[in-house]
């Protein structure tokens, strides 16, 4: 919570602090926890965040003439962060070169009975199935990384970019047993802010939960120009 409110200050931002409202509420008998719906509400704890959003919109539009004029906001010419994802965007599947296994599938449909999320599945998705299938990437920006589903056989990756040692990478995750969950994984968030090349390659390790050694990639996400 201090964090944004941190960036919310430093950016001049309306900022609300949903937990402190409902935590009050709790503590005053009105709920529990669990009628709240937890993390994720129900719709009897989702009405509360509701009510707040629209106070605060009440509260900013109040005395403002429909008729006014629409200016931007301005942006401190300094961010917070110097790695803020400012230039936050996907790379498209094509530009990555295939070097060894991967390949470009148009629509991606896994032939299992596991969870797909719509926008995840019959979709053009990188694919790789076996340890030492590899791609690079040419890109510039300060971060690098993917936006993948995994599933029930989710592997171990292994990356490096511009000739640094490989890393690993586990995308299985406590939900992959029965879903394409989609996640993105940032591979390196600071870097300096020009031209990269990335290596990313199935590890011949695995996760014992795994069924496999897979990765599906829908996207590169990348913070540059």
């Amino acid at each position: 919570i201090l964090n944004h409110e941190r960036v919310a200050n430093h950016y001049l931002i309306p900022s609300i602090n949903l937990c402190q409202e409902i935590g009050e509420r709790m503590q005053n008998g009105e709920f529990t926890w669990d009628e709240f719906g937890g993390t994720h509400p129900k719709p009897f704890g989702h009405k509360f965040y509701a009510a707040a959003i629209g106070h605060l919109f009440d509260e900013m539009w109040k005395g403002v003439s429909p008729e006014g004029t629409i200016a931007a906001h301005d942006i401190p010419a300094k961010p917070l962060d110097a790695y803020s994802y400012y230039n936050g965007d996907f790379i498209a599947l094509e530009k990555a070169h295939l070097n060894k296994g991967w390949k470009l599938v148009d629509n991606w449909h896994p032939n299992n009975k596991a969870g797909k999320r719509n926008g995840f599945v019959d979709v053009p998705m990188l694919e790789a199935t076996r340890p030492g299938d590899r791609l690079t990437l040419d890109f510039r920006g300060k971060a690098i990384g993917i936006f993948c589903v995994s599933g029930p056989s989710a592997g171990i990756l292994e990356y490096s970019v511009d000739g640094a040692p490989f890393k690993e990478l586990d995308t299985f995750t406590e939900w992959s047993h029965n879903l394409y969950i989609p996640w993105v994984y940032m591979l390196e968030t600071e870097l300096k802010d020009t031209d990269h090349k990335l290596v990313l390659r199935i590890s011949k390790k695995k996760n014992p939960a795994s069924q496999g050694t897979e990765c599906q990639i829908r996207n590169f996400v990348v913070n540059g120009r």
